[in-house]
């Protein structure tokens, strides 16, 4: 599949919303921008487009990157994302979308 350029300001345009919008679904903020939901998913992880707007946290299946981290476990007391999985661990803890 062919790779796709951006206008610079549409692209700052959809990563902000990206990483901003955490409530609203992959595919529809791939609708709106005209891309597919994993597309919109890559950014959210950090995949793509880690250049534009590094400001903004990414997301992440791992707690390393967490300034609560210490050692093997979170100081904060909460669960790992690795062994409850990330839906678990983000519900649980408020800074787990955070962590850079």
């Amino acid at each position: 599949m062919a790779s796709r350029t951006f206008d610079p300001q549409l692209l700052e345009t959809m990563v902000t919303r990206a990483l901003t919008s955490w409530n609203i679904p992959e595919r529809h903020i791939g609708q709106e921008f005209g891309v597919s939901g994993a597309c919109i998913g890559n950014i959210r992880r950090g995949a793509n487009h880690k250049t534009v707007r590094p400001d903004l946290a990414r997301w992440t299946r791992s707690c390393e990157g967490c300034g609560h981290r210490r050692q093997d476990s979170c100081s904060l007391g909460f669960p790992d994302p690795e062994e409850v999985g990330p839906i678990q661990a983000a519900c649980e803890c408020s800074a787990y979308l955070e962590a850079p």
